[in-house]
């Protein structure tokens, strides 16, 4: 429907969608992730990304924890905006 090639699909639970420097990732309902549409970085270090969220006022809503092909957190910075940081397993 969008038209990007696609990188990766887990599947009917997750796709990527390449969008050149950018990638869209897309995760069913079933996943709860963020249980709200949120944006999501790759990071080096999930648990170093987390203190930096902490120092900076962020809280954490959903702690890392390792998925299928990744470990990710959900946090949310301090106007309640739900971010996810991931990095591959």
């Amino acid at each position: 429907m969008l038209g990007l090639p696609t990188r990766f699909v887990d599947g009917e639970r997750y796709a990527a969608l390449d969008g050149g420097p950018a990638t869209l990732a897309l995760a069913a309902d079933t996943e709860n992730v963020a249980n709200i549409a949120s944006a999501a970085f790759k990071v080096d270090d999930v648990d170093a990304f987390v203190e930096r969220l902490i120092a900076a006022g962020g809280q954490v809503v959903e702690p890392p924890a390792d998925g299928p092909h990744e470990r990710r957190v959900v946090v949310s910075d301090p106007w309640g905006n739900r971010v996810i940081a991931y990095a591959s397993l």
